[in-house]
């Protein structure tokens, strides 16, 4: 997105057509609803912009200046938080929302919520709103309280700000800085030092007023890797928790270190899935089953029988494509999820937890069909090696560097992969870290990885009793637990090695 004139702007919006007027914004890259289209600034909006224009003009001493650097209806890549008006500065960065009319309160909290987001920036910000309808300034200050202030206020901090020219503005916001995660933010999570995104409060809202009046107490929420599942199943239980109710978290993997942290410090109530048929649950206000995915036939059975003996309010939350072995395809539990009488189901769309890159990288990787695009090479290090002990040193190398090096699960007969590091116990298998995300991942891809005739990722490891886990499926679940950078090393496998090339933009010559 670019800085805009907001006078040139205004000037085009009263003078041009309607279609050109559209163009112009979006040279600017300013989303709008004009000409069809279903986001961003809207007629209104702009119409009360001029209006908070029109009244600094008649300020004492006016400046044209006022106009210029504004950053217009910008939103956080992935985190889709927008501002109205955004102006960087040298000393300061200045946030005006606009309102025609609303209240004080509801003007407090989303200052307030602005300022979380921006404080990422970390330098000063001045936090302001201008209700239109009845020309007046609020001001959030440093304790939170909300003043009303003289429009010449506003003038002054516009004059004496020096403007700041930025390449791109996107690089100031990483979505990462906002993704607090409950197993590795634990205390950040307690604490409430994070915001839902505007899918994840719509879905939590209509939960619990499909609760409230009585219209369903089944529900469900899917979604894939990173859109934010997670967060948002216990913001719920959070909530629940602070309500005083009694609930339980059935988790369908193993019990992480987070987990054990709210349990043991703040008497959370989380149990792993077998935990079903012990626990008495008649008195649950509400259940929360996380990764259900996993789930045994035996125990989603057991637990329907008591959800529906009691009427037990449950919320199951899972990716179908987060299976890791043939027995959980083979159950089904979202199939049979989708054939529950009056379930409420919810879906999470957009990937939140890893950067865009990396989002992309992963998706092309599993499937060649999936449409090419540029992408940044520094978020992701290829490494290509021909032995087994290369692989090794690689994997010590950046497990020492501050990457975490997830290993495939081994398999039941307890035998690891050749290139597995030694020393290695459960807590370093993929199959611990379900649900959690690191900065940076390294993963392997061996000689038996390929892609089938459909040009979908598969894997031609040993099928059987002691090697009851998919490697393919554990290589993306392994990838999609980065937020920031991924490393791959690839071993005797140019097929593999070519697609990644491709994926980043590096053709070859056949």
């Amino acid at each position: 997105m670019n800085s805009c004139n907001l006078y040139s702007v205004l000037c085009a919006k009263n003078c041009v057509s309607e279609p050109c007027f559209a163009s112009y914004l979006n040279y600017f890259n300013v989303d709008t609803y004009m000409n069809g289209g279903t986001k961003g600034i809207r007629e209104n909006e702009l119409e009360d912009i001029e209006v908070l224009c029109a009244n600094l003009l008649k300020q004492p001493y006016p400046d044209i200046s006022f106009y210029d650097g504004y950053y217009l209806g910008y939103k956080i890549p992935q985190i889709g938080k927008e501002f109205d008006l955004l102006r960087f500065g040298e000393e300061y960065l200045v946030n005006i929302e606009i309102k025609r009319n609303c209240d004080r309160d509801k003007i407090r909290k989303q200052l307030i919520r602005n300022r979380y987001y921006l404080s990422f920036l970390k330098g000063p910000v001045k936090l302001y709103t201008y209700a239109a309808g009845r020309n007046t300034l609020y001001k959030l200050k440093e304790d939170d309280v909300l003043e009303t202030v003289p429009l010449s206020e506003l003038c002054d901090v516009l004059r004496n700000q020096t403007l700041k020219k930025l390449p791109d503005i996107d690089d100031l916001f990483d979505p990462a800085n906002y993704l607090v995660s409950p197993f590795n933010s634990v205390e950040r999570f307690i604490s409430g030092e994070y915001f839902l995104t505007n899918h994840q409060e719509t879905i939590e809202r209509q939960i619990y007023d499909a609760i409230v009046r009585k219209e369903a107490h089944i529900f469900s929420v899917t979604g894939a890797a990173g859109t934010g599942k997670t967060l948002l199943v216990y913001d719920m239980a959070k909530n629940a928790f602070c309500e005083g109710k009694k609930f339980v978290i059935f988790h369908c993997a193993g019990i992480n270190a987070g987990q054990k942290v709210l349990i043991q410090r703040y008497d959370w109530k989380i149990m792993p899935a077998k935990s079903i048929f012990t626990e008495q649950l008649e008195d649950c206000s509400f259940l929360i089953i996380d990764e259900a995915q996993r789930m045994k036939v035996d125990e989603f059975n057991y637990l329907m029988e008591q959800i529906n003996r009691y009427h037990l309010q449950c919320l199951f939350s899972y990716d179908r494509n987060q299976c890791l072995e043939q027995e959980e395809i083979s159950c089904d539990i979202p199939g049979r999820l989708d054939e529950v009488p009056g379930i409420m189901s919810f879906h999470l769309t957009n990937a939140i937890r890893t950067n865009a890159d990396l989002d992309y990288f992963v998706h092309s990787l599993a499937d060649c069909n999936y449409p090419v695009q540029t992408i940044r090479h520094r978020d992701i290090e290829l490494y290509y090696v021909n032995d087994w002990n290369s692989v090794q040193h690689f994997l010590r190398y950046l497990g020492e560097t501050g990457w975490a090096v997830p290993q495939y699960t081994p398999r039941e007969d307890g035998y690891f992969f050749s290139y597995d590091i030694g020393d290695q116990d459960e807590k370093d298998s993929i199959h611990a870290v379900i649900g959690q995300d690191y900065e940076k991942i390294a993963a392997v891809i061996d000689h038996t990885f390929y892609y089938d005739r459909d040009g979908f990722l598969s894997n031609s490891g040993k099928k059987g009793k002691n090697n009851l886990y998919l490697q393919g499926q554990m290589l993306i679940q392994i990838l999609t637990r980065a937020r920031r950078k991924l490393a791959l090393i690839i071993i005797n496998n140019e097929q593999m090695f070519r697609r990644c090339l491709d994926i980043l933009g590096e053709k070859h010559s056949e």
